[in-house]
């Protein structure tokens, strides 16, 4: 019976022993789930960067989201509304296609937030934040500005002329034009006040390129970001040493911002227009927008030439080693003996590649079109054709507007040295160029 009752005992402690035990475990399993629960933690968080910082912060992102499988991650941008370039919403676009299409993350696993405006009435914001799945999406931050009732001058930079032929390849997901979208956004919140663009040509301005600046500008303000036509104003300020762009925001019933100057001076020396290479010649009507840019200058000044210097690509072919030699009659002899098949498709053309352009054949185009669209003679357009003296300068053409009595542009002008200076190109480098063409 004693035996009977020490069992009964040793039975019950044993069961409160593996009870006492199992308790820690199942408080710890609970702790464990509550952290994996908790809180949002922010990884990173940055206003405008260039693509390639941009991209750096993203990388890091995406790793440490692969490096935890069991999390997601939150795009949080703060900045102005609406879905145009520089907006908040257009950052949370460019944030998540590069995690996912160039990163390769779960698209599920990336959720984004739009927080509002920025302090900042000329920036943009992102914060990147890790969380479990249960956890809460991180709070956002109310910021205030004064976006509802800034007016006067809200930017100035340097006003660019020269054409976008969009075959740029990138350095990573942009941010957009912040400034510009800002300033949409400060239209919509006045509703009762005008946008004013004003264009200042510089000393290496081509002529007219104030109308060109601001019509690009004002379009984007339509097209971008939905501001209607009759609230922009446009006005050519004169000149400066630097050309530059202004955007101001006034009251409706103010005055402009400054006198508009009516009168627009002569061309005095050469401007180059652009460099061009073939590769961008052959996309998105390359060829033609080039074309349009100095036809449009000759039309408006028929006292001016256009001058377009061609420097064709140079076909080279190293000329064999003795042991490249042997390799080659060795390789001969052993296709004569049988026949080789190959799997691999001679001069395989990417379906979506363009055809490469002659330039040669191009400018000949354009003097053709120079005459019939614009029934301008194509004397006044001179061709220069001069071989490369660098590798990268090869398959290029550049565009210039001449003044009447000028010379034409140099087809080796001094080269800039590491002090600043320059230097003539020596008769022995234009000895050693290639024949000429």
């Amino acid at each position: 019976m004693w035996c009977q009752y020490t069992k009964r005992l040793l039975v019950l402690f044993s069961g409160l022993v593996v009870a006492s035990l199992l308790v820690p475990v199942n408080i710890c399993a609970q702790e464990a789930t509550q952290d994996s629960a908790g809180e949002a933690r922010k990884f990173d968080e940055f206003t405008r960067v260039g693509g390639c910082d941009h991209s750096a912060r993203l990388d890091n992102f995406a790793i440490q989201l692969m490096n935890e499988p069991d999390t997601v991650g939150y795009v949080v941008a703060y900045g102005p509304q609406g879905d145009g370039s520089g907006t908040g919403n257009f950052r949370l676009r460019m944030s998540k296609d590069y995690l996912v299409n160039s990163r390769g993350i779960d698209p599920n696993r990336i959720k984004t937030i739009y927080g509002g405006p920025y302090k900042d009435l000329e920036e943009s914001a992102s914060e990147l934040w890790i969380a479990s799945p249960e956890a809460a999406a991180p709070e956002t931050i109310k910021y205030e500005n004064k976006a509802g009732e800034f007016t006067g001058k809200f930017i100035e930079h340097p006003a660019w002329d020269g054409l976008s032929l969009g075959v740029e390849e990138s350095t990573g997901p942009p941010v957009g034009d912040t400034s510009t979208a800002n300033f949409a956004d400060m239209l919509r919140l006045q509703p009762k006040t005008y946008a004013y663009i004003v264009v200042y040509e510089g000393d290496e301005s081509a002529p007219g390129a104030w109308g060109r600046v601001s019509a690009r500008a004002a379009k984007g303000l339509q097209s971008d970001y939905g501001i209607q036509s009759d609230r922009i104003k446009i006005i050519f300020g004169g000149y400066d040493k630097k050309a530059k762009l202004q955007l101001w925001i006034l009251p409706n019933d103010a005055p402009p911002p400054v006198e508009e100057v009516k009168t627009e001076r002569r061309l005095k020396k050469n401007i180059r227009l652009g460099t061009f290479s073939q590769y961008e010649l052959k996309y998105n009507d390359g060829a033609r927008s080039v074309f349009k840019e100095f036809a449009e200058i000759l039309r408006r000044d028929e006292n001016l030439r256009a001058c377009i210097i061609v420097r064709p690509e140079i076909a080279s072919v190293p000329e064999p080693g003795a042991d490249e030699a042997d390799e080659a009659i060795a390789s001969e002899a052993v296709i004569s003996d049988e026949a080789v098949v190959s799997d691999k498709l001679p001069n395989e053309v990417v379906p979506d590649e363009p055809p490469d352009v002659d330039l040669l054949q191009v400018v000949e185009k354009w003097k053709r079109d120079l005459v019939k669209e614009y029934q301008i003679s194509e004397n006044r357009m001179v061709v220069m054709i001069a071989p490369a003296q660098e590798e990268y300068q090869e398959g290029h053409i550049e565009t210039w507007v001449v003044p009447p009595d000028a010379p034409l542009p140099d087809l080796y002008p001094p080269q800039e040295v590491e002090t600043g200076e320059t230097e003539e190109e020596s008769p022995q480098s234009l000895e050693e160029s290639p024949p000429g063409l």
